[in-house]
């Protein structure tokens, strides 16, 4: 069991790595398409505008799995923690110690 915490949090967290070096590559490309806003596409040039625009929906198309799975599963964190939570406050009320404290989630 302990391998398969290991695991997931690794992979939780090269998730997470990989899910942020993605956004930030798509807020640069956002940031650089509004320099542009307000100027007529002729003066900018679509052989500026076009990659830039395709550049942006490649890289929220790689972002869109990630933000559908923490749509989908996100009520479901929320009350798998929230029972967590009162499993531990009713064992605590029934007298129970804490072990590990570091590893209880409230």
């Amino acid at each position: 069991m302990a391998k398969r915490v290991v695991n997931l949090r690794r992979d939780v967290e090269r998730l997470q790595k990989e899910m942020l070096t993605t956004f930030d590559k798509y807020q640069e490309l956002r940031q650089e398409l509004k320099k542009h806003e307000g100027k007529l596409v002729d003066d900018v040039g679509l052989d500026v505008l076009n990659p830039l625009i395709e550049s942006i929906q490649e890289e929220f198309h790689k972002l869109l799995p990630v933000f559908r799975f923490i749509q989908s599963y996100h009520q479901f964190s929320l009350n798998v923690t929230a029972s967590q939570s009162d499993l531990i406050d009713a064992m605590k009320k029934a007298g129970a110690q804490e072990k590990n404290e570091d590893k209880i989630v409230h």
